[in-house]
C-alpha cells in the first residue's frame, strides 16, 4: 500500500471481479477531491469516488445500529465516465500515455420497483440480482420521497449462503425504488464473498454489474 495514503483519506475494499471470478482482492482508493493525475500507475492501486448515493441509502447508514467494522455488502458497476463515484482502474499504456477503465462501486442495493411488486418482493429481488443475497430485513423504514421518487429503506443482516435470481423483465415503476443496507461482520462478509459465485450475478450483463465488493460501515458513513 502506498505509505502516502493515510486513514483519513483511504478506503479500502475487498472485491470480486468478474474478470478475476476466482480471486478476493483488496483494492484500496482515495476519497473525493484527488485528481488520478496524482495517482500512481500500478496494477496493484484503484481509486473510488462516489457519486450514487441516495438519501435513503444515506438514512439506512446513519440509522441502524451497526458495528463501524462491520462490512456493508456493494455492488460494483462498468461505467463509461470518470464519475464521482468510480474506482480509477489503470490499463495497459497506448501511445505512451495510461489508458483507463472506470467502474462505479454503489454504496448498498438501490433498484426500482416492478409492476404489480410489493417494496418488500422488490427487496428480494433486488438484492438477489445484484449482490446474490437473499434475507429477511431487520429493519424496514417509513418511505423517504427524494424528487419525484418514493424510496423505501430497508437493512438486513448478512448470511454466508448466496442466493441467485433470474432477471426480471417486467416493466419499472419509475417513480418507486428501493434502498438496502446488507451488513455483516468482516469474517461473514468475506465468507460470503468467498462463497459467491461472481458469474451469476447479471450474467446477461443487463445492469452491468461487473463485480461485488465490501465496504466498511464507518467509510461508508463517511462520504455524507
Amino acid at each position: 500500500m502506498p505509505n502516502y495514503l493515510n486513514r483519513s483519506n483511504k478506503i479500502s475494499v475487498w472485491a470480486k471481479m468478474k474478470s478475476h471470478p476466482n480471486i478476493v482482492r483488496e483494492y484500496s482508493f482515495r476519497d473525493h477531491g484527488v485528481s488520478k493525475l496524482e495517482a500512481p500507475d500500478t496494477e496493484n492501486t484503484q481509486y473510488i469516488l462516489s457519486e450514487v448515493y441516495p438519501n435513503a441509502i444515506d438514512f439506512v447508514i446513519h440509522s441502524i445500529h451497526i458495528k463501524n467494522d462491520d462490512m456493508i455488502v456493494c455492488p460494483i458497476y462498468k461505467n463509461s465516465n470518470d464519475s464521482k463515484f468510480s474506482i480509477w482502474n489503470p490499463l495497459p499504456v497506448c501511445n505512451g500515455y495510461p489508458t483507463f477503465d472506470f467502474f462505479d462501486i454503489q454504496i448498498g442495493v438501490t433498484g426500482t420497483m416492478k409492476t404489480n411488486e410489493t417494496p418488500f418482493e422488490s427487496f428480494g429481488r433486488e438484492t438477489s440480482e445484484e449482490i446474490g443475497f437473499s434475507g429477511e430485513p431487520d429493519k424496514i423504514f417509513n418511505p423517504i420521497v427524494q424528487g419525484m421518487a418514493t424510496w423505501y429503506p430497508f437493512s438486513c443482516k448478512l448470511n454466508t449462503t448466496p442466493v441467485y435470481s433470474d432477471y426480471n423483465n417486467k416493466s419499472d415503476i419509475r417513480n418507486s425504488k428501493i434502498a438496502c443496507i446488507v451488513y455483516g461482520s468482516s469474517k461473514d462478509a468475506y465468507t460470503f464473498l468467498s462463497r459467491l459465485d461472481i458469474k451469476k450475478i447479471d450474467p446477461n450483463s443487463s445492469d452491468g454489474i461487473v463485480g461485488v465488493g465490501l465496504m466498511r460501515v464507518d467509510d461508508a458513513r463517511n462520504f455524507k
